[in-house]
């Protein structure tokens, strides 16, 4: 019990997946790596690459 509180505490996804989502967009203005992906408000994800 220790070790998932301590994998809970440190933003460790025990049983979930991850998962790469490629999109298109006509305007990426602003759009850099490292930004943060939000939904309703909550972190997401991160921008790992903008590819022209």
């Amino acid at each position: 019990m220790i070790f998932a509180l301590y994998m809970i505490g440190k933003d460790t996804n025990m049983f979930g997946s991850n998962y790469t989502l490629k999109v298109r967009f006509d305007n990426v203005h602003g759009l850099t790596s490292g930004n943060n992906i939000r939904y309703s408000g909550i972190q997401v994800g991160t921008v790992s690459k903008v590819k022209f």
